[in-house]
């Protein structure tokens, strides 16, 4: 199954309703971003590898099929990933089987694939950027996901489940606010999807003085209580400066690190050296 929609409209939430209706609802879905992942690093996270495979290849891990067998495999934004990764995807899909990097022994697996991706692999496919056996195998059946601002009656429930979380995780009960302090959140349009009301929600969530959240008259400049997040990072130490610019360009690209559009070179880093931050910083990607 093949999921379409832009970046942040909840591809994932819906791959994870289809395995929890499923006959594999027992076993857990298990998930992997193919755009945040070099070629090498993606062909050990799929297929694993043995010790010594490569350099620092200390012990044997399972890889994502491994770990998906009798269960559902949801694979993230595909599109991102190259030709040869490709090639050998397709052979798995094919025959049924894969080779752990570094091992002489192939193993069989049975995995239900779930795919997405916010690109249109129909065009990729005639540049020659996509294989088409491969594309074919991926779409046998077609979701398409709308964006949030074509179905705005989601954004209360989605708001009520996020703040449920927080309250949950920090032990506290904030509230929304009525219909009138929500007026603007409704007639935003949300180019980041839910993903940037995740986010919203959140970022009114700490900033909040009382019970209830408050939210910005521009949505768009992510300012809290009237105040815009860049004219409050002189207050900050140094680091929070710095995660929450990393964040507001990873949310501009979809959490994409790596390639010509992708949060490293907007920053002028290397992909390496951008994960290597974020993990210093803590920076993960939001549920």
């Amino acid at each position: 199954m093949l999921i379409t929609g832009e970046s942040g409209s909840g591809k994932e939430l819906i791959a994870q309703f289809i395995h929890g209706v499923s006959p594999r609802f027992n076993r857990k879905m298990i998930s992997l971003n193919c755009a945040l992942l070099t070629d090498n690093i993606i062909l050990s996270k799929l297929f694993g590898h043995v010790r010594g495979a490569f350099t620092g290849a200390v012990k044997t891990r399972h890889g994502v099929f491994d770990l998906a067998d009798q269960s559902t495999l949801f694979l993230d934004e595909v599109g991102e990933l190259s030709l040869d990764v490709q090639a050998k995807l397709l052979r798995v899909l094919q025959e049924g089987t894969f080779t752990k990097m570094g091992a002489e022994v192939s193993q069989t697996t049975n995995v239900r694939i779930i795919s997405a991706t916010n690109r249109n692999l129909g065009k990729l496919v005639e540049k020659g950027k996509f294989r088409e056996d491969l594309y074919y195998r991926l779409a046998t059946f077609k979701v398409k996901v709308h964006p949030l601002r074509r179905r705005k009656v989601d954004i209360l429930p989605l708001m009520e489940y996020r703040l449920s979380t927080l309250n949950k995780k920090y032990r506290k009960a904030k509230k929304l606010p009525g219909q009138v302090g929500l007026k603007q959140v409704f007639d935003y349009s949300f180019p980041g999807n839910i993903r940037e009301l995740f986010n919203i929600v959140e970022r009114a969530y700490h900033y909040a003085d009382g019970k209830k959240l408050k939210f910005p008259k521009d949505m768009s400049l992510g300012s809290i209580s009237g105040k815009s997040e860049t004219s409050d990072l002189s207050l900050v130490a140094l680091a929070e400066a710095q995660v929450r610019h990393i964040r507001r360009v990873l949310d501009h690209c979809g959490w994409k690190v790596s390639g010509p559009d992708g949060a490293a070179a907007i920053l002028g880093l290397q992909p390496s050296t951008l994960r290597s931050k974020m993990k210093k910083l803590g920076i993960e990607r939001p549920v």
